[in-house]
């Protein structure tokens, strides 16, 4: 189950039946009085008239429900942290941006088998 706070910036049907990113190994959380095992992975930018915008990453054509993340050059990790707390988060998340329309960290792409990730959002704009 995902609880995100994404109600003001996404309708329900932007999110049914549409494949996103999630970072599934964090700390389970309650939001709002509801428990929450993972965290959907979007971009933050101001949109027209400097109303904030909200983007869900895309997986690529071919991607399935599971697949899991790597950084482009890397292999995909047979083995994760059982659980990451958010202060790791916190750091790791500094280095979340989009390139070129890539979701990257650092100057990596993010990868799954079926090709990179996509993230509808402006140049240098951050990844949570």
């Amino acid at each position: 189950q995902v609880v995100a706070g994404l109600q003001q910036y996404l309708s329900i049907s932007d999110l049914e039946n549409v494949l996103v990113v999630t970072v599934a190994n964090l700390k389970k959380a309650k939001l709002a009085g509801t428990p929450s095992e993972a965290m959907i992975l979007a971009s933050e930018f101001d949109g027209p008239d400097s109303k904030k915008t909200v983007k869900t990453l895309v997986p690529p054509e071919g991607a399935a429900p599971g697949d899991i993340v790597f950084l482009e050059g890397m292999k995909p990790a047979e083995t994760f942290a059982k659980q990451v707390s958010s202060k790791v988060w916190e750091k790791v998340a500094i280095g979340l941006k989009a390139k070129g329309g890539v979701a990257h960290f650092r100057d990596k792409a993010f990868c799954i088998p079926a090709g990179k990730i996509t993230v509808p959002a402006p140049e240098g704009s951050g990844i949570r």
